[in-house]
């Protein structure tokens, strides 16, 4: 991943004079200085500029408790154009990460902020062109409200710098590219796994009572989270559903009895389950019941973006196939539903809040226990077809 270029927060004048007054001199890698917790780096600098999904790094002299970093330690105001500060919720993790010259994490504390999750990418941890003040919190230690390093001792000296936001509305705009070309697979072959499986060549069916059959894919770098991009809004539902609003990842096969020629869409949920600056992980949970014995497909589409919007449309090589399983043999009629006769009450709760009235429950039937508002008739209605949907609104 690219990186903004590594800015010392304070000049090597300033650095050399918080080392006289604690006692002991600047070191670089992994020394520390006369036992003082001070910092000595951020990355961004002050008054630097990063994208949504870059993460706040700061450089301290000694190892950091991470369990002292807490947004109450390390605190975020938001400010808008103006310098006005607005009410908005910075999220994120803190992170140990490996500071320049060292060889092990824990010199250097990382804030990675949540990327967004909607159509305008307003939702995330950061929000594009705002100016962040950035506080570090030192000085004596009450009910853990200063940072402290991995001895006990809290930062010596409270900091604060400010750092602004990438400004636009495209992911262009706002998030930095992760990594050259579009999404590919990550560690395969551990880029696809199903949840109730233990074998790809042996899936269950999702019948209804057994554990949901749950299809992961797991993708080197983070998505644009955009519904047209991943479809998380996806309508399921059969009386709205249209395959040509299927999006980018699906789930299809082959089915002897139909056209061949023209594979079969298995509908599916979608869950854009991880984004962040590990990769993306999306979730498929098929609706009703999978095909037995048959070879699934799982689609990745090539106009599928990362989060800066890159795609893999001009790779000439790319699969589209982003990998397949098998569901298990069962040639026996896979008809499956959730049934019930009413010829008694046991599968009533009785002790469920509704606001509304209970239902009257007989031997093979079940009616209001009310009379509907309106005119009584005499006239009685007679389904003609063999599947009829009421629709009382």
């Amino acid at each position: 991943m690219n990186r903004a270029v590594f800015a010392r927060f304070l000049p090597v004048a300033a650095l050399a004079a918080l080392a006289a007054c604690s006692g002991g001199t600047v070191a670089t890698g992994e020394n520390r200085t006369g036992g003082n917790f001070l910092v000595l780096e951020t990355e961004p600098g002050n008054n630097g500029r990063i994208f949504l999904n870059d993460p706040v790094s700061i450089d301290f002299s000694n190892k950091v408790d991470l369990e002292s970093a807490s947004l109450d330690t390390v605190s975020f105001q938001a400010l808008d154009q103006l310098g006005n500060p607005v009410s908005e919720l910075v999220s994120g993790t803190f992170e140990l990460a490996t500071s320049p010259g060292d060889s092990e994490p824990g010199r250097r504390l990382m804030f990675v902020p949540r990327f967004a999750t909607n159509n305008l990418y307003d939702n995330g941890g950061f929000r594009a062109g705002r100016t962040y003040l950035v506080r570090l919190v030192g000085g004596t230690s009450y009910n853990g409200t200063a940072l402290r390093d991995v001895e006990g001792k809290v930062l010596r000296v409270p900091v604060t710098f400010a750092f602004s936001t990438a400004e636009g509305t495209l992911p262009t705009q706002l998030y930095r590219n992760p990594a050259a070309g579009g999404p590919k697979r990550r560690n395969p072959p551990n880029h696809l796994t199903v949840s109730s499986a233990t074998d790809l060549q042996a899936v269950p069916l999702n019948l209804f009572g057994a554990p949901p059959v749950e299809v992961r894919l797991a993708f080197d770098q983070a998505l644009n989270p955009a519904d047209t991009n991943v479809p998380v809004s996806f309508d399921s539902n059969p009386l709205v559903r249209n395959i040509s609003q299927r999006g980018r990842i699906f789930l299809e096969y082959d089915d002897p009895d139909l056209n061949p020629s023209l594979p079969t869409w298995i509908p599916t949920d979608v869950e854009l389950e991880q984004n962040n600056l590990s990769g993306a992980v999306v979730a498929l949970r098929p609706v009703g019941v999978l095909p037995n014995n048959a070879s699934i497909r799982v689609i990745v589409e090539s106009t599928l973006e990362d989060i800066s919007g890159e795609s893999n449309v001009g790779e000439l090589a790319y699969d589209r196939v982003f990998g397949s399983f098998r569901t298990e043999r069962s040639f026996d009629q896979q008809f499956n539903a959730v049934a019930e006769d009413f010829l008694d009450s046991d599968g009533i709760d009785f002790g469920a809040s509704f606001p509304e009235p209970q239902a009257e429950v007989g031997p093979g039937y079940i009616k209001a226990s009310f009379s509907f508002e309106g005119s009584p008739t005499s006239l009685e209605y007679e389904p003609t077809a063999r599947e009829v949907v009421l629709n009382t609104s």
